[in-house]
């Protein structure tokens, strides 16, 4: 889904060709984020399918593949604005959020606050959850390798879930800074 909040928020902007989001994608993020034709390709036309987005221009040329370009619809900007705070409301991890977050000016930014201030309450709960299971010893299997194994889930998952939670907190400080216009 991230990738189809990427293609279609770059669309509200102007009428695009596929080529061009790998591109930006590519530089914008430092290479860090390389998609592949087939997926690119793939995400362009579910979103064609689902009506989101439309030719608008083919671009033919003698030794080149036709270029197509594409537009955004009524439906398209509907639904990316439904994706957007879909992804809010349940991040599965802060990388779910990265696409819908370059795009949040498109959606009623308190309402992308109040998710983030709910998925910050989860977090913390999860967090005490598993710090008062650590703390009750309430380990299943009683031989000594297997609590060594157990404990080092445990600290993973408690690692885990800190960093997601200061990652979240930067993040609506972030976002609550930008809807304050600083």
């Amino acid at each position: 889904m991230s990738l189809q909040i990427y293609i279609l928020g770059s669309l509200w902007q102007q009428d695009i060709h596929p080529y061009e989001i790998k591109k930006r994608i590519a530089e914008n993020t430092g290479g860090t984020v390389n998609i592949t034709d087939g997926n690119l390709y793939y995400n362009f036309d579910a979103l064609n399918k689902k009506g989101y987005i439309e030719k608008v221009e083919v671009i033919q040329s003698a030794n080149y593949p036709d270029k197509s370009f594409y537009r955004i619809t009524d439906e398209g900007r509907d639904g990316l604005r439904s994706m957007i705070y879909k992804s809010f409301a349940k991040p599965t991890d802060i990388s779910s959020l990265m696409a819908p977050l370059l795009f949040i000016r498109l959606v009623d930014i308190k309402r992308i606050i109040f998710f983030l201030q709910e998925a910050i309450e989860k977090r913390e709960g999860e967090l005490t959850d598993i710090q008062e299971h650590i703390i009750d010893g309430k380990v299943l299997d009683d031989q000594t390798e297997q609590k060594q194994l157990y404990s080092f889930i445990i600290r993973y998952a408690v690692s885990r879930r800190e960093h997601e939670l200061v990652a979240l907190k930067d993040m609506l400080n972030v976002i609550e800074q930008l809807n304050n216009g600083q």
